[in-house]
């Protein structure tokens, strides 16, 4: 056994302890964590069961436990939120002023959904042109009054 660490040179062995030491912190650290992500399933699986015993009704419960959950902050749908997130991806001012006027050019604001789509495109780098043809492509609603005049 010996033999095998005569081989090695100092420089050889000392990279072999911090390749093996940081493979070691990486390893305690990943199965902290997955110990860690158990013992809350299994707390929040009692507490669950608690409640149910105590005769909780199901909304009481979902209230209790979405009390701990950090409130995400709300979307800014409006044209201006969009213009000031596509500034920040350092979108010049001909493309921010294209996507603004196809929005504008449906007559109605975009739904959160349709939104977090366009800003999804702006943060996956999206060419100007694209996000203002998927804004235009995406189908107006159409209103009772302009279905019975057609």
């Amino acid at each position: 056994m010996r033999d095998v660490f005569y081989r090695f040179s100092p420089d050889d062995f000392l990279g072999l302890i911090a390749i093996v030491g940081t493979a070691l912190v990486f390893l305690i650290c990943f199965v902290a964590y997955q110990w860690r992500r158990v013992r809350v399933a299994e707390m929040e699986a009692t507490l669950k069961q608690d409640m149910i015993q105590k005769g909780m009704a199901a909304e009481e419960i979902q209230k209790i436990l979405r009390a701990g959950e950090k409130p995400t902050k709300p979307m800014d749908t409006s044209s201006a939120g969009l213009a000031a997130h596509m500034a920040a991806y350092s979108y010049d001012a001909d493309d921010i002023q294209r996507v603004l006027k196809a929005i504008g050019d449906r007559g109605r604001s975009l739904t959160p959904e349709e939104m977090r789509s366009v800003r999804k495109m702006v943060t996956d780098w999206a060419d100007g042109s694209a996000i203002e043809a998927a804004i235009r492509a995406i189908p107006r609603q159409i209103h009772v009054v302009e279905a019975v005049r057609r």
